[in-house]
């Protein structure tokens, strides 16, 4: 065969090999890939998280949480033009993952089946003594060490068992078996005192909890809340880590940006330190609307539990889990009797 003819049957070749190839779809990105392996019938599964954007992306993308003279939490405010310019890279992050869905939460996959259950989340936050002329507001929120511990007694004697938050969503999405009596345990902002005084108290007796953190104030090293270096200590103990925000303002009618900086900002400084996803959100003061949920569904996070009272839990509202407030002045009498209280008249 001459030159010419044998170059020509090449070229139709390659056309005859491109005609038959599938064009990619426009946008496309690889699909996360996501084990989970539990560590035990009741513990939380541990994610091996795949990146959400291809690696071509990945790298031109500006994260929200960067590491930067030891600190990985949000740059700038969404006020300012480097704030804006984060926003923007975030934005068009969130515009190539995956939108949460009915049917598909990233590595929660719901089954579609409706599910309801009676689960006590306990709302604390500070565990300690209150300082000298601490207003009412502050004594409300503080429970003392021997409260606390006369109440893990309690949960303890009554057969009670402590599981993470995340173990409760996966059950009410994918039917996840739960212990006879479960309970879950939370503490709000980041106290240091929960640390010295609550964890090890949770340790004696065999119980985890979840912890909701506003990262701002781990970086700035405040006394008064928990250090990186205790949460991280805390995570690797098996208690569960997730966000209250970065600086814990009233999200409702907040911006989009703003609401994606303080959200997602948030989430990956955790992240960075915990080498581990977080899934779960409190809102600050209990405060959100439609547009906070939104965006905590579109930027991976499994749900949210609210201020509001109750114990009934259900598939259709995970990013409206009810609680239990437990407050300072709670004899045990009072702790055990608002316990039962919801647990019985809970909607």
């Amino acid at each position: 065969m001459s030159k010419p003819k044998l170059k020509v049957s090449v070229f139709l070749l390659i056309l005859f090999l491109v005609a038959c190839s599938e064009p990619p779809f426009e946008g496309a990105t690889p699909k996360p890939v996501v084990t989970l392996t539990p560590t035990s019938e009741f513990n939380s599964p541990t994610a091996t998280p795949s990146p959400i954007l291809s690696p071509e992306v990945h790298r031109s993308f500006i994260p929200l949480a960067v590491v930067s003279k030891g600190s990985e939490s949000p740059r700038g405010d969404p006020s300012t033009s480097s704030g804006r310019g984060m926003v923007r890279a975030l934005k068009a992050h969130l515009s190539l993952t995956p939108t949460a869905t009915p049917t598909a939460i990233r590595d929660l996959l719901p089954d579609g089946v409706p599910r309801e259950a009676t689960v006590p989340i306990l709302m604390y936050h500070h565990v300690g003594e209150p300082p000298p002329g601490a207003d009412a507001i502050r004594r409300d929120l503080t429970v003392l060490p021997s409260q606390f511990e006369a109440q893990l007694a309690y949960l303890s004697g009554e057969g009670y068992q402590t599981i993470h938050l995340s173990d409760l969503i996966m059950h009410l999405q994918m039917g996840r078996p739960l212990p006879p009596k479960p309970i879950v345990i939370t503490f709000d902002d980041g106290y240091h005192d929960v640390f010295t005084n609550a964890y090890p108290l949770l340790k004696e007796y065999g119980f985890v909890a979840t912890f909701f953190i506003i990262t701002r104030l781990a970086d700035e090293g405040r006394e008064e809340y928990l250090s990186w270096a205790e949460i991280k200590a805390l995570h690797a103990a098996g208690m569960e880590i997730g966000s209250h925000t970065y600086t814990h303002p009233d999200l409702r009618g907040k911006p989009y940006d703003y609401i994606v900086w303080q959200v997602l900002g948030s989430k990956e400084a955790i992240e960075a330190r915990t080498k581990e996803p977080v899934r779960l959100f409190s809102y600050p003061s209990g405060r959100y609307d439609q547009q906070v949920v939104e965006v905590l569904k579109s930027t991976s996070y499994w749900g949210a539990v609210t201020t509001s009272q109750g114990a009934h839990q259900s598939s259709d509202r995970t990013f409206e889990l009810q609680r239990i407030r437990v407050r300072g002045s709670y004899s045990l009498r009072d702790f055990a009797y608002w316990l039962n209280y919801w647990l019985e008249n809970s909607e």
